[in-house]
C-alpha cells in the first residue's frame, strides 16, 4: 500500500474507534482518541503537501514553496 492509503487506513480506523469511545469511553480514552485524530490529520496535510511539491518540481523546504503559515 502507498503512505496515503496506510494513512486513510489509519484515518477510518480512528474514526470508527472514536465513535465507539465517544460513547463508552473514559475521560482519558476520549482525550486520546482526539489527540490521535489530530496526528493523523496533520500526517495526511503533511502528505498531501509533499505530493503538490513533487507535482510542481518544488524541492522540499525551499522557500518558495514556504508561505509562512
Amino acid at each position: 500500500m502507498s503512505r496515503a492509503t496506510d494513512l486513510d487506513a489509519v484515518a477510518d480506523a480512528c474514526i470508527a474507534a472514536y465513535a465507539v469511545i465517544a460513547d463508552h469511553g473514559t475521560p482519558q480514552m476520549k482525550m486520546l482518541i482526539r489527540v490521535l485524530l489530530h496526528i493523523v490529520g496533520r500526517e495526511i496535510v503533511q502528505d498531501l503537501e509533499r505530493r503538490e511539491r513533487a507535482d510542481d518540481g518544488t524541492p522540499e523546504g525551499s522557500p518558495e514553496r514556504d508561505t509562512g503559515a
